[in-house]
């Protein structure tokens, strides 16, 4: 993935009041991702999200979640159409 399109993707969850965000770390993992950017060259990212932002009785939590993957890909959208 670009370091600008994952610069996007971190400053949209931090925009939404996500700020403990973590790259590789505890999982490094990236194989399929690897493998379909190399094989399409089309961004790709997998996104491990906490139990935390998942809990239906936080709804708030979820909110925040929905609207920074909302925001991205607006911006995403943007960035792209101008390449």
């Amino acid at each position: 993935m670009d370091t600008k399109t994952l610069n996007e993707l971190i400053e949209s969850f931090k925009f939404n009041g996500i700020q403990n965000i973590k790259i590789n770390d505890p999982f490094l993992g990236g194989g399929i991702t690897q493998f379909i950017y190399s094989n399409t060259d089309i961004d790709i990212v997998q996104i491990e999200i906490n139990s935390k932002y998942r809990d239906y009785d936080n709804i708030s939590n979820i909110e925040k979640i929905c609207k920074s993957l909302i925001f991205f890909i607006n911006q995403y959208s943007m960035i792209t159409e101008k390449k």
